[in-house]
């Protein structure tokens, strides 16, 4: 499976800003992950472009930056993904305040709200319910496999000397460490190389998120590359 980059500029990653459908992640890992996905459902590259900001505490900067730039005027529709780390509640309503800010429009995890000229989403890992991250969502879709067992059993025995923060990242790391082969760094990356289950069905509430996204993307502008 090919690890360059679909969806995004692997070189200065704002290479795809000039879509017209965009998708907003905290990280270049993110955005490996989502390319397998977007090219699994069939989302066309000169229309569906992700936008790597840098982190989760620069959605709102990016949002406000992004909409002063020549390209926001052919833009129709734009969806963040992010992590809901250790309060969804926090998460959704720090999108939410950025969304009504600059676009005059709120929206629910997994779900679209339509304003006078672009379609918004939103989508929090690792899903409706539980706190975490993608590399949560990663870890779930290969539990109970040997290596899952035994990297769990691993990280329980660490832990009786200390709690530790960011728990699925740091099993995540040593999930894929202990895979043969190149040392493979991010859980996006690792589920790209086909190191995670790609057809669980912990996937499919964001497969149907993107599908809708995806489309209404059908009318395809003459775009430069």
């Amino acid at each position: 499976m090919s690890v360059a980059p679909i969806f995004f500029d692997g070189i200065n990653n704002n290479g795809r800003q000039d879509r017209p459908f965009l998708i907003f992640v905290e990280g270049t890992d993110d955005a490996h992950f989502l390319d397998p996905i977007l090219q699994e459902i069939g989302a066309d590259p000169y229309l569906i472009g992700t936008i790597i900001v840098g982190g989760t505490s620069k959605f709102a900067s990016a949002l406000t930056f992004f909409k002063k730039s020549r390209f926001f005027k052919n833009v129709r529709g734009i969806v963040i993904i992010r992590d809901a780390d250790q309060n969804r509640t926090a998460a959704i309503k720090e999108t939410n305040d950025s969304f009504l800010k600059e676009f005059n429009g709120v929206v629910s995890h997994a779900g679209f709200t339509e304003t006078e000229s672009l379609r918004l989403g939103l989508f929090v890992f690792p899903n409706e319910e539980e706190m975490g991250d993608l590399e949560k969502l990663c870890l779930s879709t290969v539990k109970g496999s040997i290596l899952d067992n035994r990297v769990e059993n691993y990280m329980t025995d660490i832990q009786k000397y200390g709690e530790l923060p960011h728990f699925h990242k740091r099993k995540a790391q040593v999930f894929l460490a202990a895979i043969p082969g190149e040392l493979c760094r991010g859980a996006g990356m690792g589920f790209k190389r086909g190191f995670f289950d790609d057809a669980h069905g912990a996937l499919l509430p964001l497969k149907i998120f993107l599908k809708d996204f995806v489309s209404n993307s059908k009318e395809k502008p003459s775009l430069s590359t």
